[in-house]
């Protein structure tokens, strides 16, 4: 129903096994609100909110202010009656939001002598 939130604790894990022995286990987690922005007889349009996961975990605390707008990501996206996926709304603004940090996190970082091999390596995997 419009205007209904809730909010959600989000635990992925990322193992990789070699001959039955664990070579790799990550586990992030992070908080999610969903909230009903409109709904109809046929759909919803829904506003999923997170954190942006490269700050907790690649970019240098002295940055963090810098790139507080990148911090938290708001996807829309419309949904059926069921719930079944329709489509992201806003996947142009998310497409910018990304071109942007992507054109100056590597600027800032090269001049500030930063590695930014290990920082850049989590943007890879979007």
């Amino acid at each position: 129903m419009k205007g209904d939130t809730r909010k959600f604790e989000i635990t992925k894990t990322d193992q990789q096994y070699q001959n039955s022995n664990i070579e790799k286990n990550s586990v992030n987690t992070y908080e999610a609100t969903f909230q009903v922005i409109d709904s109809s007889d046929s759909t919803y349009t829904i506003d999923w909110k997170y954190e942006n996961q490269l700050f907790n975990e690649t970019i240098p605390e002295k940055f963090q202010e810098v790139f507080e707008e990148f911090r938290i990501m708001n996807v829309r996206y419309e949904t059926d009656e069921l719930g079944a996926f329709r489509g992201i709304l806003n996947w142009n603004e998310i497409s910018e939001q990304m071109e942007r940090l992507f054109n100056e996190l590597p600027v800032l970082l090269a001049n500030d002598s930063v590695e930014i091999g290990p920082i850049l390596e989590p943007l890879r995997k979007i």
